[in-house]
């Protein structure tokens, strides 16, 4: 059997984790392609293949033309969640655009709000705006995990980064395929999964991210990290990443 796993990190890491070493994939020939690109050279790959696992990226269109009639296709979503207070996507802070409201003070004014608890970064709306986003995007997907995350992202933790879960929801995701496959699952507890990490990135967590999104797995504050954040963007506007506000 080939596979072509057409995908971000996240896909070649739950199949790299959970599903390689199941006897359905065992004896399979894998072509990971990462799909933030035009894999023209590798075209010919989704021409051969028997199963493809990819994401609803705006270039797939294309590629899926390419499959055979009789090629299994499963489509998982692209997992993302906002969930930190200020974080960094290409080279640009999402979070930041938060500062907008406060635009009226000066950033003596803004730090005192912030050092007495009473900034608003905002993460409830934030947080809803982009479980939206997914479950929109979920439509076009075989594989779902917004009900997931929503069920639990308050009690164990699920993100390392904005764009990279951990090993709960990837494994979880493993479980899912093999459903859709109806193939044996891992026999794991994905709950367990948490230390198991897409990325050696991790976003630091804050006590404003547990108050305005009641996470209670949060025990660590942080808070001159994300003083410091502020004071950066209110001096440096250019760097602000301005995100589903």
């Amino acid at each position: 059997m080939n596979i072509v796993i057409f995908t971000n990190c996240q896909g070649n890491f739950i199949f790299q984790n959970w599903l390689k070493n199941l006897p359905y994939f065992k004896n399979a020939v894998v072509k990971y392609i990462i799909n933030y690109g035009e894999p023209v050279s590798r075209s010919y790959l989704f021409s051969t293949c028997d199963l493809i696992i990819y994401q609803p990226t705006k270039i797939i269109d294309k590629y899926i033309q390419l499959l055979k009639p009789d090629c299994i296709k499963i489509c998982i979503p692209v997992v993302y969640a906002e969930i930190f207070c200020i974080y960094e996507e290409s080279n640009k802070f999402v979070g930041g655009e938060t500062l907008e409201k406060y635009s009226n003070l000066t950033l003596e004014d803004i730090l005192y709000l912030y050092d007495n608890g009473k900034y608003d970064f905002e993460l409830s709306k934030r947080f809803a705006k982009s479980m939206e986003y997914l479950k929109e995007k979920e439509k076009l997907c075989d594989i779902k995990v917004s009900d997931m995350i929503l069920q639990n992202y308050k009690h164990i933790r699920l993100f390392d980064t904005q764009n990279h879960p951990n090993g709960i929801i990837c494994a979880y995701m493993a479980k899912e395929i093999c459903k859709f496959l109806k193939i044996n699952q891992p026999e794991i507890d994905e709950m367990t999964q948490g230390n198991i990490r897409v990325t050696p990135l991790y976003w630091k967590d804050s006590y404003y991210a547990k108050r305005e999104l009641n996470l209670t797995f949060i025990n660590e504050d942080n808070h001159d990290h994300y003083r410091n954040m502020l004071i950066h963007l209110y001096k440096n506007p250019d760097l602000i990443k301005k995100k589903y506000l």
